[in-house]
């Protein structure tokens, strides 16, 4: 198994419900499992965005 982290963001829509689609779909992938995942976190966005959520989840992905 390796560990694989991914840094996820997000700051349209409804940003916290498509970060916790993200990690379903990242755990539904094939050889894929999602460990763990960071808390949501708000961050100030810079110029004229919205403000975003970040999160990072940890996978264990095993190679075929």
């Amino acid at each position: 198994m390796t560990l694989v982290y991914i840094g996820l963001g997000a700051n349209l829509g409804q940003p916290e419900a498509q970060l916790r689609s993200a990690f379903s779909a990242l755990d539904a992938l094939a050889r894929t499992h999602l460990q763990a995942r960071s808390r949501l976190w708000r961050t100030p966005a810079w110029g004229h965005s919205r403000n975003r959520i970040t999160a990072t989840p940890r996978l264990a992905w095993k190679r075929r």
